[in-house]
């Protein structure tokens, strides 16, 4: 699964609230992941929702994921 710079702007660009359509294609494209993404992606595959607060798919961050375990 490569990585991309592409995820980091479209993420960026999510949480500074500009709703962009190309951000959220790249967000939940399957065709590269950041680590928080590809974790998040696991997890829902095996039948597990990480997130219940409807946010757009791929919108995972590492801050994400360590609010989930407290740390």
């Amino acid at each position: 699964m490569p990585y991309s710079a592409a995820d980091y702007l479209a993420l960026a660009l999510w949480h500074f609230r500009l709703r962009i359509p190309w951000a959220r294609k790249v967000m939940a494209s399957r065709a590269s992941m950041i680590c928080s993404e590809l974790c998040d992606f696991a997890y829902e595959a095996a039948g597990v929702h990480l997130f219940t607060d409807g946010r757009a798919p791929g919108d995972v961050t590492p801050a994400d994921l360590a609010a989930l375990i407290g740390a």
